[in-house]
């Protein structure tokens, strides 16, 4: 929020400090030495619409300019702008806290009576030196009087235009962040209660007389729930932590072989094969935890995405000084809105699936400076290409 505050009074000074640069160096002359420019319109923006600082550094910019403009005028100036500029500093809060007409009306008032101050002034001057006044004279400090407060109103119209769109979309980024912390806390009480009920009943079943041959069955059914709520519950406070801890430097060779071991079982149950296709020599920097369960999600995932049975193929390789790992079934695939989709909450592809573990495995790599690619046919498959940065020289060997 402050980056953003910062950011908006450093665009409003650079656009006042410009205008009032090419007001001033682009004037409206009528009559020799006698000029006129709009230049109250950027000083009105930066002392509304910025920070104290924006609005002295403009006024600065005034002075120092119309010095360098050499002539009469430069005290002029600092004696006529000095107490308008105080006098606008003095009200600046109370106008913040008016609502967008009375924005408008008061900043046009402002500058038209501005403008109408500069031509009494110049009409002042023009009489002690005895200047004959003519139509064309009056016309323009008409029109002068008038273009100040048109301009005005253009420029306070879109800032306030802008200023509510940001508004606008600020509350709906608030409101959707609400709606998707009602929606984990949901989440997290249906996938949590399931465990815990089934739990529950076991326990009332441990306490009959009559089933004391099961009881070690419920107590191993009771302990994998528990695990699963464990799980669960693990996945999502993943979600808050955007910081991995313990990095280190992995072996990606070594690091997939042991998950290979581990999910090999699982793989047979379902009549699927897992092959690989592993360089040796390629390191990453990263938690071994946290990658490894990045790495086990993906394999689950193209295991079970193939009912019949199938293979599961991973490959690494080095390219353009990223490691790559490629995790490729022959399951039932995804359309282009099923892959976009991925890793947002709330959406998975399984029947029973909550979306959570596509969306921490996101996040870890991520957090590894890498990144996640998904390409896949309805029908024919789908490759996972985790891409992350390498720790050490490759060999040339290893190279694709």
């Amino acid at each position: 929020m402050k980056f953003r505050k910062t950011h908006k009074n450093i665009v409003i000074l650079l656009l006042s400090t410009i205008s009032l640069i090419l007001c001033m160096a682009f004037p409206f002359t009528v009559l020799p030495g006698h000029i006129y420019d709009l230049r109250t319109v950027p000083i009105l923006i930066s002392l509304f619409y910025g920070e104290y600082w924006c609005s002295l550094i403009v006024i600065a910019t005034l002075f120092i300019y119309r010095y360098l403009l050499g002539g009469d005028g430069f005290y002029t100036t600092v004696f006529s702008y000095t107490p308008i500029f105080l006098f606008l500093y003095l009200i600046k809060n109370r106008y913040q806290s008016l609502n967008f007409r009375k924005k408008i009306f008061i900043s046009m008032a402002l500058s038209f009576t501005w403008a109408l101050l500069i031509v009494f002034v110049s009409i002042l001057r023009l009489t002690n030196q005895h200047v004959f006044i003519d139509a064309d004279v009056r016309l323009f400090f008409v029109e002068y009087c008038l273009i100040n407060p048109l301009a005005t109103w253009i420029a306070v119209y879109l800032l306030e235009i802008i200023q509510e769109n940001i508004a606008i979309q600020s509350e709906l980024q608030k409101s959707e962040k609400i709606h998707v912390l009602g929606e984990l806390a949901a989440s997290i009480a249906h996938e949590v209660r399931n465990p815990l009920t089934a739990i529950r009943g076991f326990m009332q079943l441990l306490n009959q007389q009559d089933i004391q041959e099961k009881r070690d069955m419920y107590v191993r059914i009771m302990i994998h729930e528990l695990d699963r709520a464990e799980s669960i519950i693990n996945n999502y406070l993943s979600l808050a932590k955007p910081h991995l801890e313990k990095f280190e430097i992995l072996n990606v060779e070594e690091v997939i072989n042991q998950i290979i071991n581990v999910i090999y079982s699982y793989g047979l149950l379902r009549n699927v094969e897992i092959k690989k296709k592993l360089a040796n020599g390629l390191f990453i920097t990263a938690n071994n935890e946290k990658f490894s369960q990045v790495v086990m999600n993906l394999i689950k995932n193209g295991i079970e995405s193939m009912p019949h049975g199938g293979v599961v193929e991973i490959i690494t390789y080095f390219k353009e000084d990223y490691i790559h790992i490629e995790i490729i079934d022959q399951g039932i695939g995804m359309t282009g809105e099923q892959i976009e989709r991925l890793g947002t909450p709330f959406y998975s592809t399984k029947e029973n699936g909550n979306g959570i573990g596509m969306m921490v495995s996101y996040r870890i790599i991520e957090g590894m400076k890498g990144k996640i690619v998904v390409s896949s046919q309805k029908g024919k498959g789908t490759k996972f290409l985790i891409v992350l940065p390498a720790s050490f020289p490759v060999h040339p060997d290893h190279v694709l």
